[in-house]
C-alpha cells in the first residue's frame, strides 16, 4: 500500500534518531559517510517514499557492518583471552606477585588498599579478654600497648624456645594445649614480668607482619597444631645433611673441572684448596646450577610448583 506522507515523515524522524542514538552522527552525517553525498543530492527526482527506502537502506547497511564489526571484535578478545592465560602460564613463579599487581591495575573492582601488619604500628592491640578460649599469654582486657620487637629478636626467641621445648622431657608428646602451656612459662622466665602480655601480642602480631618468612610461618603452624613441635628438629638435620650434599657435590664439580682443564688427574688436595676451610678460609661458594640439580635429586617427590617456590627462594637470596 501507499505510505502516507505521516508514515513517511514518522520513517524518517526514527532512522534519525537511530542514526543519532545508536551511531552518534546526524542522518545526514550517515548518509555522507556511506554514499559519499549529501541527502537528496542528484534525487530530486525521487518520491518522498522513494527517499525515505533510500535511507533506510543506508541505515540498514551501516546496521549490518555495525554487527559484523562487533563479531569480530568478539572473536579478537575471545583469541586475547585464551593468549593472556597461556603467558601467565609463562611467568616464573619469584614474579607471580608483580604479574597479580598487573592483574589489579586493569581490574577496577580490584581492592586498592591491603591490609598491611607492621611492627612499626604504635596503635594498641584490643584484648581478647579472659576466657578459657583465650591462651594464657593473651588473656587481657583493654587495651594492648603495642611495643616494637624486631625481627632479630623474634627470631632469636623461636630458637630458644624451640631449644626449650626440644630438650624439654615431654617433647616427644606434648600437645598444642601443653605448648601454649610452656610458651607462656618461658616468657615469663625470659621476659620483664611487666611487659609479658605486652611482649606477647607484639610477638603473635610478628608472626603475621613475617609471615612470608618460612620460620615465622613454621613456628605459627606449630602453635595452631598443624606440625609438631618436633619437625623444628627435624628441619634442622635436613638443612644439615642438604648443606653436606651440596657442599660435596660442589667439591666433586671444582675436582671434575681441575681434571678437565689439566688433562690429568689431580689429587685431593686440589679439591680442598679449591673449597677452603679454616679460620682464615675464604667464604664457600656454590654454583646455582649444583644447588639446583641437588634439589632436583634431594626432593624426587616434591611437585613442579614446589621444586618453582625453591627456584624463587633461590633467585630472591642467592647472590
Amino acid at each position: 500500500r501507499e505510505h502516507t506522507g505521516s508514515e513517511v515523515a514518522f520513517e524518517l524522524e526514527f532512522a534519525r534518531q537511530l542514526a543519532r542514538e545508536v551511531f552518534g552522527m546526524s542522518l545526514e552525517d550517515l548518509w555522507m559517510s556511506m554514499r559519499g553525498t549529501r541527502p537528496g543530492a542528484g534525487t530530486t527526482d525521487l518520491s518522498k517514499r522513494e527517499h525515505t527506502g533510500a535511507v533506510k537502506a543506508v541505515l540498514a547497511q551501516k546496521l549490518k557492518g555495525l554487527l559484523a564489526k562487533i563479531d569480530e571484535q568478539e572473536a579478537t578478545i575471545k583469541r586475547l583471552r585464551w593468549e593472556v592465560m597461556d603467558t601467565r602460564r609463562l611467568v616464573p613463579v619469584w614474579n607471580a606477585d608483580f604479574a597479580e599487581d598487573i592483574v589489579d591495575g586493569y581490574d577496577d573492582e580490584a581492592p586498592v588498599h591491603r591490609e598491611v601488619f607492621s611492627m612499626k604500628d604504635q596503635r594498641s592491640f584490643a584484648g581478647l579478654g579472659t576466657g578459657d578460649h583465650v591462651p594464657a599469654y593473651l588473656r587481657a582486657e583493654g587495651f594492648v600497648r603495642h611495643i616494637f620487637v624486631s625481627k632479630a629478636e623474634l627470631e632469636a626467641f623461636m630458637q630458644d624456645f624451640q631449644r626449650h621445648v626440644l630438650l624439654g622431657d615431654s617433647a616427644g608428646e606434648i600437645t598444642p594445649q601443653q605448648l601454649h602451656q610452656e610458651l607462656h612459662a618461658f616468657m615469663r622466665k625470659t621476659r620483664d614480668p611487666e611487659t609479658v602480655t605486652e611482649f606477647a601480642y607484639a610477638f603473635i602480631c610478628g608472626l603475621e607482619a613475617h609471615r612470608d618468612d618460612p620460620d615465622f610461618e613454621l613456628f605459627d603452624l606449630i602453635l595452631a597444631g598443624a606440625v609438631h613441635p618436633s619437625i623444628s628438629a627435624d628441619q634442622q638435620e635436613l638443612l644439615r645433611e642438604l648443606q653436606n650434599l651440596i657442599r660435596s657435590c660442589q667439591e666433586g664439580h671444582i675436582e671434575d673441572s681441575i681434571q678437565v682443564g689439566s688433562g690429568r688427574p689431580q689429587s685431593g688436595k686440589l679439591r680442598g684448596s679449591a673449597m677452603p676451610t679454616g679460620a682464615g678460609a675464604q667464604r664457600e661458594q656454590v654454583s646455582r646450577r649444583v644447588i639446583r640439580a641437588v634439589l632436583q635429586a634431594f626432593f624426587p617427590e616434591k611437585t613442579s610448583d614446589r621444586h618453582n617456590a625453591l627456584a624463587r627462594a633461590l633467585h630472591l637470596t642467592l647472590e
